[in-house]
């Protein structure tokens, strides 16, 4: 279990900058809910250290810190890191629950459900990130359309008043979605199983114009 003050120090360094916090955890377990300003750059036997030295080369060379649920992926990932002649501030085994009761700051991405949403749909503005190609079998009624890549220019115009589902396919890419807004201070829901969980469940769809 990790030690409160421990955290707490590891958040004095990060949270001003320039250390960064690098998340081996999988992606799907980042994007629900991850320190602020981490970044996700989870584990991979092959290749881990290169991707990693070239990453931070890119940025300057900050010093940053590893962080991890995992001890033997927290080891293995150090090793494979200081083979690249990197060598992390800090390795900490931690899980976000620990983080959060420590007091200290996350960015979370509850998940939506298909039911929840036809049930409450005027609550929420729903954002379907999918590729135009995919709005052709169509799309939640008003739902509001821009492909994934498209939505860090677009955001600027997003009304912060509002609260937003994000939907793809099958609740992958929108989750990397609604969790990139919830780094930026949007109050945003992950639509689970996405647009085949809403078919599936037989909800209505529009048509639309998509090329």
């Amino acid at each position: 279990m990790a030690d409160a003050s421990v955290l707490r120090g590891l958040w004095e360094d990060i949270e001003p900058g320039p250390m960064l916090l690098l998340d081996l955890r999988p992606p799907r377990a980042f994007h629900h809910d991850h320190v602020p300003g981490s970044v996700s750059t989870p584990y991979r036997l092959q290749g881990f250290g290169p991707s990693v030295a070239a990453f931070l080369s890119d940025r300057g060379g900050p010093p940053f810190a590893l962080v991890s649920d995992n001890q033997i992926v927290l080891d293995a990932a150090r090793q494979a890191l200081q083979a690249s002649g990197l060598t992390p501030a800090a390795a900490i085994v931690m899980r976000m629950a620990e983080w959060t009761e420590a007091g200290l700051p996350s960015v979370r991405v509850p998940d939506l459900s298909v039911d929840h949403l036809f049930t409450d749909r005027e609550q929420f503005v729903v954002l379907d990130v999918r590729e135009p190609y995919e709005w052709r079998s169509g799309v939640i009624p008003g739902a509001l359309t821009l492909p994934m890549g498209t939505v860090p220019d677009e955001s600027g115009q997003f009304d912060r008043g509002r609260r937003y589902a994000v939907v793809c396919a099958h609740g992958n890419r929108s989750q990397a979605v609604a969790s990139f807004l919830a780094e930026q201070g949007f109050d945003v829901m992950n639509v689970a199983g996405g647009m085949m969980a809403w078919l599936q469940a037989g909800y209505p769809v529009q048509e639309t114009a998509a090329p």
